[in-house]
């Protein structure tokens, strides 16, 4: 500063001091400036720093979260596709197993490791492997979906049909990625379809059938009913001698058989159907049952015009002493409608029954055997079904409803048999039915009686109260019982019979009706069998089920006939009783 002052003083007035100063300062000052500038920038960058690790944080938090709610739906995903009953498996571009659910797992019986990785090859046998690997390859490459039925086999080993179902699937730019296959079962719908098929034909077939019953139901009642109608007119005509009286008589009554039974046909039918049906098993003389049937038929011949067909059946059978336990009337029933069968479709030779014991079996077989026209092997089981009649020989129209040999195996079935044919057209038929063997009360041998004469010495001077308030039905017992030295006591009502065998002690015999008014006959029998327990009643009404007879019984009454009356039967049982 010295040296300085003395040679530059004079010129300038300025110390150094202040130069240097000056100089300091705008080294300083951009110093400062870059300081600034660095701590400003460094600050901008921390401030950048903390933004970007507070976004990283929010996006690490964010891609957590995303990856959680992935695996939820994931898990959700895969609980639903385990959760379908339907086989699902996916596959990638290059056929390999990349997930499947539980089902399908259990269907093949694998567990989903030994799936997943793996092609068709590794999983099943070679030819099936092929099919699925081609079938696949091709979905994936055509991009188009494909599906088809196919019974398939279950790991249990039942056979199951398929329907399946394979879609391709993509990425957003269209490119292939593998394909998605679902297969549902509908092995239960295809047996409902087929179920629900053979339903609508069968009941097409049955309405067919009822078409077809209707118009021989037609046939069947106005045949009779003509023949019924025409020879009661010719009745009255003061022309028609007495020998051609009795003929008509004959006519009408055949007819009249005709038509009832038709009547217990659709009624036995009906019960049938509706499941009401009764079974009482009881003690049952089948030798008296084959007496009564031989008789019935040698007489019934007759009326058929079927004389010349002879009717068999062994001697010892009928004098041997046969009890078995069953239904005694519906046994009846199905040897009756055999019967009738064998006697309609036999037109020259012999209608043969009888039975035999399978001890083997523990079972006794009946059997029914004509020498008829025959029924061909196709059609052993339409004739017993109902409406359907079996007719070889069209040159004749045979007389029915059809509605026979379905009762039968009906009642056979019900008795714990059953009913098989054995038959050669223009040859003949046999028809066997099985009973279980089991034996009912042996009693005393019965003799073979050939016919049953009626005794009316014994009727002289008795009394008979008929209770029936039907005036016709009335007139007619009258008229069966005139000239026979009958006395006849009339009630119209239940109240009025009681009453009767209450005042008259010599009444020997009482004709009940069930539906009267006032009071009806069971109630009136069981009355009067409190006034008069040995006085025999005798239920005669128009209620012919089978029950019906035994809730007569059980009302006290001695025994029972069913309108419309035979005068046979009517006579048979009042002779019954006065002896």
């Amino acid at each position: 500063d010295e040296i300085y002052n003395k040679w530059f003083a004079i010129y300038e007035k300025t110390d150094i001091k202040t130069q240097v100063f000056k100089i300091i300062a705008w080294i300083m000052i951009p110093f400062l400036i870059i300081l600034l500038s660095i701590i400003i920038w460094s600050w901008s960058l921390k401030k950048q720093v903390a933004l970007k690790t507070f976004e990283l944080q929010n996006e690490l938090s964010e891609r957590k979260k995303t990856e959680k709610q992935l695996i939820q739906e994931k898990s959700l995903l895969n609980s639903m596709i385990n959760a379908i009953p339907d086989l699902v498996f996916y596959k990638n571009i290059d056929n390999i197993y990349i997930g499947c659910n539980d089902a399908f797992c259990k269907f093949n019986n694998l567990k989903a490791e030994e799936i997943i990785g793996k092609t068709d090859i590794d999983i099943f046998p070679v030819e099936q492997a092929k099919y699925f690997h081609d079938t696949d390859r091709n979905v994936i490459a055509n991009k188009e979906i494909v599906q088809w039925e196919s019974w398939e086999k279950h790991s249990n080993g039942k056979d199951v049909l398929l329907f399946t179902l394979k879609i391709p699937f993509t990425d957003t730019k269209g490119n292939s990625l593998g394909l998605v296959g679902i297969c549902h079962d509908i092995t239960e719908s295809y047996r409902t379809e087929i179920d629900l098929k053979n339903a609508k034909d069968k009941a097409e077939e049955s309405d067919r059938l009822k078409s077809s019953f209707l118009a021989n139901m037609s046939h069947e009642i106005r045949t009779p009913m003509n023949a019924i109608i025409g020879f009661s007119d010719l009745l009255v005509d003061p022309d028609v001698d007495e020998n051609e009286r009795e003929e008509l008589v004959t006519h009408i009554n055949n007819n009249c058989d005709t038509l009832l039974h038709l009547i217990d046909d659709i009624i036995d039918l009906a019960k049938i159907e509706a499941n009401e049906l009764s079974i009482f098993i009881d003690d049952t003389n089948i030798s008296d049952i084959f007496t009564e049937l031989y008789d019935t038929y040698k007489e019934t011949r007759k009326s058929i015009d079927k004389v010349h067909i002879d009717i068999i059946v062994q001697k010892e059978l009928l004098n041997k002493n046969f009890h078995l336990k069953t239904d005694h009337l519906r046994f009846k029933q199905v040897m009756i409608n055999l019967l009738d069968n064998a006697f309609k479709f036999t037109e020259k030779g012999q209608v043969e029954f009888g039975y035999k014991i399978l001890k083997d079996s523990n079972t006794v077989e009946f059997f029914v055997k004509d020498s008829g026209i025959g029924i061909p092997d196709d059609k052993y089981k339409e004739i017993f079904d109902r409406f359907n009649k079996i007719e070889t020989d069209t040159s004749k129209l045979y007389r029915g409803t059809g509605l026979g040999l379905t009762i039968t195996q009906n009642l056979v079935e019900r008795l714990g048999g059953k009913i098989r044919v054995e038959s050669e057209v223009n040859i003949g038929s046999t028809f066997y039915f099985t009973l279980p063997l089991e034996y009912g009360r042996q009693t005393a041998d019965i003799k073979f009686i050939d016919s049953l004469t009626e005794n009316y010495n014994k009727w002289e001077e008795k009394t008979i109260l008929i209770a029936e308030d039907e005036e016709s039905n009335y007139i007619f017992i009258e008229m069966l019982l005139q000239n026979k030295g009958l006395k006849l006591l009339k009630a119209t009502n239940g109240i009025e019979a009681v009453e009767l065998c209450k005042k008259h002690n010599n009444i020997d015999l009482v004709l009940m009706d069930i539906k009267m008014p006032e009071m009806n006959g069971l109630d009136a029998t069981t009355q009067i069998k409190k006034i008069r327990p040995n006085l025999p009643v005798i239920i005669q009404t128009a209620y012919a089920m089978q029950n019906d007879e035994r809730i007569s019984m059980q009302a006290g009454c001695d025994d029972y006939i069913a309108k419309p009356i035979k005068k046979e039967k009517l006579f048979s049982l009042i002779n019954k009783w006065f002896s």
